[in-house]
């Protein structure tokens, strides 16, 4: 009998799945990777958080363009204020900097990669 999932999961499973389009997906994605360190993205240990999930967001635009790279017009900036509010209880987005602000656990970063990459490849 495991811990009840944390209320970032759920959200991911419920609220990001409801979205039209990947931005939010994406901008998690970006955040959780930021804090894995490189044996983990390799595969080579388990998923941890290694630093604190902060990336910039010229990291979260990069990453929004590479996977809305067929919409014309893409508007990065756009994208990620648009999912601010969404994601106001997570993710703390301000003067460039992007950080997950609330804690879940390292048993769940796979499934919640798992759901984003579902998500960014449907939208």
């Amino acid at each position: 009998m495991g811990m009840p999932p944390s209320a970032f999961l759920q959200f991911v499973k419920n609220d990001i799945t409801k979205e039209k389009n990947n931005y939010a997906a994406v901008s998690i994605k970006t955040l959780i990777e930021s804090g894995l360190n490189d044996e983990m993205k390799e595969g080579k240990s388990e998923l941890a958080m290694a630093k604190p999930p902060i990336c910039t967001g010229e990291e979260i635009y990069e990453k929004l363009i590479q996977s809305n790279s067929t919409k014309p017009n893409f508007d990065a900036k756009g994208a990620l204020e648009s999912v601010r509010s969404l994601l106001s209880p997570f993710a703390g987005i301000s003067h460039g900097t992007c950080s997950l602000t609330l804690e879940f656990s390292a048993k769940e970063i796979r499934e919640i990669l798992k759901i984003c990459e579902q998500e960014i490849s449907l939208k």
